[in-house]
């Protein structure tokens, strides 16, 4: 039997669909050490698990979850409103082997990568720019012959998205691969380059993705920076009618300065990490009662007041990749 010898990296950049794995060692918490450390983490190939592994085809659509009203002896259901939910992603690979102590040893090393108490970010050669994060569910390896193992290593995505890295990580690493990925309008950019900056006034902003950024959601990762704050500062998106307002508090120094949206957490930034972005602030949140928050996708007209300037720091989400 002739093993066909896998090139990982040539498979990338091939027209065969391939994917890149992180593994996440802070496992099931979201506030985990890949979304501290993704600026500097590269993918690894999925193929270079072990050798004569051949990556062939990923599984997944968007689950719908679809919630009605019912009336006591009213016929008919009234719809409210959908939800992304849970996803199953299928990973389909095939292994060959030279003989059974070949295979076992081979499926040693699968099983022992996937079976880690880990998250697993991953992304396609497709759209390397989209990513989901995946909880392995099920691993079954049986030879379909002498030398042939065709499997399927199923996953959960419970956020049910795949979602793009932060605007900042994406205009300091765009390219031409960044613009395919996230379907930018050419009217969008300047000098071929994307910017989520704010200005004083009225602002037009492109927003990616497929599905609303809602601040009030926690999963979300979504920041909006404010710079030059006085009393009153305001944050109002007039596509989805929601604002952001701060104002002074007898309980908290008046606002001034750089401030931040974390979410719906509202603060005074102290300093930012330049390696990882993590912000150190002091809470104020005392200052605000908004309730939520909601970028659409596509265009976005924003009004910026009592403040000099500002950036939307977020990451986009889509139904599937």
């Amino acid at each position: 039997m002739s093993l066909i010898k896998v090139n990982p990296k040539a498979d990338w950049y091939s027209d065969k669909l391939q994917i890149g794995i992180i593994r996440d060692w802070q496992g099931l918490n979201l506030g985990n050490n890949w979304w501290k450390t993704h600026y500097s983490k590269k993918f690894d190939y999925a193929e270079s698990i072990c050798p004569n592994l051949h990556f062939l085809d990923l599984e997944t659509d968007p689950n719908i979850n679809n919630v009605y009203s019912n009336d006591s002896a009213i016929d008919g259901s009234r719809f409210q409103y959908n939800s992304l939910q849970k996803t199953t992603v299928k990973l389909n690979f095939w292994l060959q082997f030279e003989n059974y102590r070949d295979f076992i040893d081979k499926k040693h090393d699968i099983e022992s990568y996937f079976s880690a108490k880990a998250g697993f970010e991953i992304n396609t050669n497709y759209h390397p720019n989209l990513h989901f994060r995946g909880y392995v569910n099920k691993i079954e390896m049986k030879p379909n012959g002498a030398n042939d193992c065709v499997f399927t290593i199923t996953m959960d995505n419970a956020f049910g998205m795949w979602f793009s890295n932060n605007t900042q990580y994406l205009e300091e690493h765009w390219d031409n691969q960044a613009a395919k990925d996230l379907r930018v309008p050419r009217n969008f950019l300047s000098n071929g380059k994307p910017s989520w900056h704010l200005h004083a006034g009225t602002n037009k902003v492109w927003i990616g993705g497929d599905c609303i950024i809602q601040l009030s959601n926690p999963i979300v990762q979504s920041r909006i920076f404010l710079y030059g704050c006085t009393d009153n500062v305001t944050v109002y998106n007039k596509t989805t009618n929601t604002k952001l307002i701060a104002t002074n508090n007898q309980n908290a120094p008046a606002i001034s300065g750089n401030f931040v949206w974390m979410n719906l957490n509202f603060g005074k930034v102290n300093s930012i990490d330049p390696k990882n972005r993590s912000i150190n602030y002091t809470p104020y949140n005392q200052c605000t009662n908004s309730s939520d928050f909601w970028l659409d996708p596509g265009w976005n007209e924003i009004e910026l007041s009592n403040c000099s300037s500002g950036y939307i720091d977020t990451r986009f989400y889509f139904g599937n990749f």
